[in-house]
């Protein structure tokens, strides 16, 4: 045997050597009618001719698909199939296609089976609280959060721990898509406390939700409450939300004329400015300056 074909020889059995030992390390996943999940997923991703949906699928599978996404929506991969991914790269690039992990493609893809699982998924809870908290990739963060959301009100409490202690990309996630939940007014108190967040984007997006979940809590009053202890530019947000949250221009007046009288001169001036938006009138009534 010639040396070069003694090299194809020892090259194709160390190709093969590595994808077995990438096989090895693979997520062992469950299946259904003879396909694991992700093998579903490529089916639906090539527009194979199949009679189930993607959401019947994942319902037949059910919580039996909740650890495998969990593996997926972390997106990363361990350090020996990263070496092993290089090393099979370096010697033989077409090979990797094939050994490329579902990982990138399926984190989405888990989040998607949050969805259709809902609140059966609760046993997830925990873990996905844990992702949010400690991923330093804030992609992976919001999947996690968003993840979250679809669980329903037994996540709840998840969010205001992330609200609260979370890194600020996870808990900007956080904040806006607390509005989603059914009942959300265990949520005002920490989105109130966020209007005087040092991070002004998430302050501003705190004023936001608020603003947007009124109409289902006393977000008026909490809001007047909370003017005690707010800065300054935390009172301004807090005036913005009240505005947009009242129910109508009579009950934002009530909450507001008391703050033309306020020691700063940016919140008296924020208040005119929005009471001059909704009905003039009533800066004729109000008390003087």
């Amino acid at each position: 045997m010639s040396k070069r074909r003694k090299r194809i020889v020892l090259l194709a059995f160390a190709v093969l050597t590595l994808a077995l030992a990438w096989a090895f390390l693979s997520e062992r996943e469950p299946s259904y009618q003879g396909r694991t999940l992700s093998e579903w997923f490529d089916h639906i991703d090539k527009g194979a001719d199949w009679s189930a949906s993607a959401e019947t699928v994942v319902r037949s599978f059910g919580t039996n698909a909740i650890p495998i996404s969990l593996k997926w929506i972390k997106n990363e991969d361990s350090f020996l199939r990263q070496k092993i991914a290089a090393l099979v790269e370096w010697l033989h690039p077409p090979l990797i296609p094939g050994l490329q992990p579902y990982r990138h493609k399926c984190a989405d893809q888990a989040v998607f089976v949050f969805e259709v699982l809902g609140v059966q998924a609760h046993a997830a809870i925990p873990e996905l609280t844990r992702l949010a908290l400690t991923s330093s990739d804030p992609v992976r963060a919001d999947r996690c959060v968003t993840a979250l959301s679809f669980i329903g009100p037994q996540a709840l409490p998840s969010f205001l721990i992330l609200i609260t202690n979370g890194p600020t990309h996870t808990r900007s996630s956080a904040v806006s898509l607390v509005r989603y939940f059914q009942e959300p007014e265990a949520a005002v108190p920490v989105l109130t406390q966020c209007l005087d967040d040092k991070d002004s984007s998430l302050a501003d997006k705190a004023a936001e939700t608020l603003s947007s979940i009124a109409g289902r809590c006393a977000v008026i009053q909490d809001l007047t409450n909370a003017m005690r202890y707010l800065s300054s530019q935390g009172r301004v947000r807090a005036i913005e939300s009240i505005h947009w949250a009242a129910p109508t221009p009579t009950d934002a007046a009530g909450a507001l004329i008391p703050f033309l009288t306020d020691a700063d001169f940016s919140v008296r001036e924020a208040t005119t400015n929005v009471l001059r938006t909704m009905a003039s009138e009533v800066l004729s009534n109000a008390p003087p300056r």
